[in-house]
């Protein structure tokens, strides 16, 4: 892992430093300082100029070159070393660290202190969303076995049960179809469920950099939101599309729950055999699809399907 950081020296290594390069600006200044009064002494000479040296020497308050030049030694070394300061003691440095193999707590402490510079590259940027997430689905009681299972509609259509012999087949009938129809939503919901979790777990989490505990936690729980509206979506899709598929073709069910088989006779050609629409409230079955009416509590409606879908 590499952190970096910025910062900036203290009052006591700044002073070390600039105490470290007097004496070399000391000299440097003062051999300059001679050195130029000399050459505009000299030019002003040549040259004849109503300003004379010993002006620019009252100027500076002094009366000979070797004050002039600690006079303006110590102006130039207190310049430069004021702006030595301000430059050294207040530009922030970035300092970089590397940490070899760091512990998870080391890691986690890195993150707490260094979380905007922390890097940790990956010796394995691909790894699958399996081998670290474990998912366990739940289902409806509805879903039960007990309450599905072939042993409970077998037991609703038993010629010898009085039930059986006291109510409308219509009614027996549309229960165990709505008893199959129902195990077979169960079915279907658990094999979407199923083949969304086998694809999650075969997908690849790729990143080159080591992701916090806390940012790991929000793309997994962000990934599992996603999964929650999908699913669901995956399941309307199928199940609209056999509803749709169904209400279209206008399917002739078993239950005799939508069309009734009528005998027609006609003197040229016989018996004829044609549909009759049922009707429920009212409502005809030819016309829409949609119809219902109850019979002991139970809804009975012109397909199965739309059994699950009438909010009363």
């Amino acid at each position: 892992c590499i952190i970096q950081y910025t910062n900036s020296d203290d009052l006591f290594t700044v002073i070390i430093f600039i105490i470290g390069i007097i004496g070399e600006l000391s000299i440097g200044f003062k051999v300059s300082i001679l050195l130029v009064l000399r050459l505009t002494e000299k030019f002003i000479n040549n040259f004849t100029f109503k300003i004379s040296i010993r002006s620019i020497k009252r100027f500076l308050i002094g009366t000979n070159e070797e004050q002039i030049a600690r006079r303006l030694h110590l102006v130039l070394v207190s310049t430069t070393l004021s702006i030595l300061y301000i430059t050294v003691a207040f530009s922030p440095q970035l300092t970089s660290v590397e940490i070899k193999n760091p512990s998870l707590s080391i890691y986690e402490n890195l993150v707490e202190q260094y979380s905007y510079s922390l890097q940790c590259s990956c010796s394995q940027i691909s790894i699958t969303y399996g081998s670290f997430i474990d998912i366990k689905s739940s289902y409806h009681p509805a879903c039960s076995r007990n309450f599905i299972g072939d042993l409970w509609m077998a037991a609703l259509i038993i010629r010898n049960n009085p039930f059986y012999q006291n109510v409308s087949k219509t009614y027996i009938y549309s229960s165990v179809g709505q008893l199959k129809a129902l195990s077979t939503l169960c079915q279907l919901s658990k094999s979407t469920v199923d083949r969304s979790i086998t694809q999650f777990r075969n997908n690849h989490m790729i990143n080159i950099q080591l992701l916090s505990s806390n940012v790991l936690y929000q793309r997994i729980l962000m990934i599992m939101n996603e999964m929650k509206t999908t699913m669901p979506k995956l399941f309307i899709n199928t199940l609209s599309l056999i509803r749709q598929t169904t209400k279209a073709n206008k399917f002739l069910t078993t239950f005799g729950t939508t069309w009734l088989l009528a005998d027609l006779y006609n003197s040229t050609n016989g018996d004829i055999i044609h549909t009759i629409p049922v009707e429920y409230d009212l409502c005809n079955c030819g016309l829409s699809s949609q119809c219902f009416t109850k019979l002991y509590g139970v809804i009975i409606s012109c397909y199965i399907l739309e059994v699950f879908t009438i909010n009363i």
